[in-house]
């Protein structure tokens, strides 16, 4: 794993003008129907299976937002927060599950997860929070250049 300095710079984040979003959700019908509403929202969105598909993704190219489950086989979406923060300090990740506990969400925010989201969030709501981690994420990047 790369030191958490800053990440490579072919770590080119998203590949045009709409933000990129990291979709990482090991159900294949919710990560279907997250990527459609993304989509439709007028993001880019790359969807990985896992925490394992969704680090290799991570180290491959860079993202605006991290979107993961917290609860999956393999890798913890918190896990995966924990390897992602060694890669890339400043990519926002947003934490959902349908099973929240107060040990979880005090992990995830001590590691640095932006927001902690409980299945199933409302389209209008994760729009509008993955919107504003987008622009968070857009603004920290342009003072850092």
């Amino acid at each position: 794993m790369k030191d958490a300095v800053d990440p490579p710079a072919s770590a080119v984040v998203g590949s045009g003008t709409s933000p990129s979003v990291l979709l990482v959700d090991d159900d294949d019908a919710v990560r279907r129907t997250l990527k459609q509403m993304l989509a439709a929202g007028g993001f880019e969105v790359t969807a990985a299976n896992g925490g394992a598909q969704a680090l290799a993704e991570v180290e491959r190219r860079g993202f605006d937002v991290i979107l993961s489950d917290i609860q999956m086989p393999g890798m913890s979406g918190v896990e995966l927060l924990r390897m992602v923060r060694a890669h890339d300090l400043d990519v926002p990740v947003l934490l959902m599950t349908g099973d929240p506990t107060l040990e979880t969400a005090m992990e995830a925010v001590s590691l640095g997860a932006m927001q902690y989201l409980v299945k199933p969030t409302p389209k209008d709501e994760l729009l509008r929070v993955v919107e504003q981690a987008s622009r968070l994420h857009r603004m920290a990047r342009m003072k850092r250049d």
